[in-house]
């Protein structure tokens, strides 16, 4: 089945499952609600015939954790982490898919900080590039723009590569988002003609731009399982964008649709949103400390905005609109209240030096 298709199918069941989830709470014999970190679909090791105990095991967990039982998957992966170290750490296609399961297990158990440290190990020396940096800063043109020039270094084989030439919608797509039109930007990047990690990793974060989260997480989930664009090879390592793909998972974990907050109250447009904490990210409290990022967003009566930093403390920024102008107040506006709690798009570090 195409990759494309596929992830479309399983987005859909995967938004009715979270759909049907929300009436169990009435239903104590109902059981847990299935979770997204299986949107990608199967591993390779998942349906493996091995009589390796490792394997046996590892599947068992997967299908834990596809079932919705998290915290049984993580509990019987982290018995495996040692032999996983030391046997399978370099494996190839068996390390990997213990790695992203046992990342996913421990983000839907919201065992945040140890996903952070195990996802270091999993990633080795990887750092994030300028593409990851601008997307996280808000600069969603650049950081897109650098992604389309990622094409050219795609894995492909030697034919491939030879006749690969860039496919027009990327650049009718970095067009679009240059033009702040997601969903025409969203059209063009699905008819994308080829498939892999760069294009679902560009995928996510056009749905990201919408706050459109179980969609982004569902093409970051693929993006991470891609494997290079040659045909026959097997899967062995993970490239760049499958790993930035997983970063861009951890940073927006808050969102992830199968444990984020329902919000009580209209918060506010999205691109209202996206622009009040764009400024309130520059502005000089925030913009020269290291480790802010926006803890929250809401605007009230379509006029008035607040944006809640964290920095070295806490700090609150307030803006009013006037036309199609956002401008900064020195304080909050007098017998203004806003919606909350409203979880802000950004549960990430924004850091001040390179």
């Amino acid at each position: 089945m195409n990759s494309r298709l596929r992830r479309a199918l399983l987005s859909g069941a995967c938004a009715a499952a979270l759909t049907l989830g929300s009436f169990s709470v009435a239903r104590a014999q109902a059981p847990p609600t299935p979770a997204i970190w299986c949107a990608g679909g199967a591993f390779a090791t998942d349906s493996q015939t091995s009589s390796d105990p490792f394997v046996s095991a590892y599947q068992h967990s997967r299908q834990a954790l596809c079932e919705g039982d998290a915290g049984a998957a993580v509990r019987a992966l982290t018995e495996l982490l040692p032999d996983w170290r030391t046997r399978y750490r370099n494996d190839g296609t068996h390390g990997i898919d213990y790695g992203r399961t046992y990342f996913y297990a421990l983000l839907a158990t919201h065992g945040d900080d140890g996903a952070r440290r195990f996802l270091n190990e999993l990633e080795g020396d990887w750092k994030p590039a300028p593409e990851e940096r601008e997307f996280w800063g808000s600069d969603w043109v650049r950081s897109f723009a650098g992604y389309v020039g990622d094409d050219a270094q795609v894995q492909r084989s030697p034919d491939n590569a030879a006749q690969h030439k860039l496919d027009p919608h990327m650049t009718y797509a970095l067009a679009d988002v240059k033009a702040n039109d997601l969903p025409d930007a969203i059209r063009e990047q699905q008819t994308l003609t080829g498939t892999g990690s760069l294009y679902d990793l560009m995928l996510g974060n056009l749905y990201a731009q919408e706050r459109d989260w179980p969609h982004a997480f569902t093409a970051w989930i693929e993006a991470a399982s891609d494997g290079p664009d040659m045909p026959a090879m097997e899967f062995s390592t993970l490239d760049r964008w499958n790993v930035s793909a997983l970063e861009m998972i951890y940073y927006y974990r808050a969102h992830a649709p199968d444990r984020a907050a329902v919000a009580a109250t209209f918060c506010g447009s999205p691109h209202d949103l996206a622009t009040v904490e764009s400024l309130a990210l520059a502005l000089p409290q925030g913009s020269s400390l290291d480790q802010t990022y926006v803890m929250d967003a809401s605007i009230a009566g379509a006029v008035h905005a607040r944006v809640g930093l964290q920095t070295k403390g806490e700090y609150f920024a307030y803006f009013d609109a006037s036309g199609d102008q956002w401008t900064a107040l020195p304080k909050a506006p007098a017998g203004v209240t806003f919606p909350a709690p409203c979880p802000g798009a950004h549960f990430v570090n924004h850091a001040s030096g390179p």
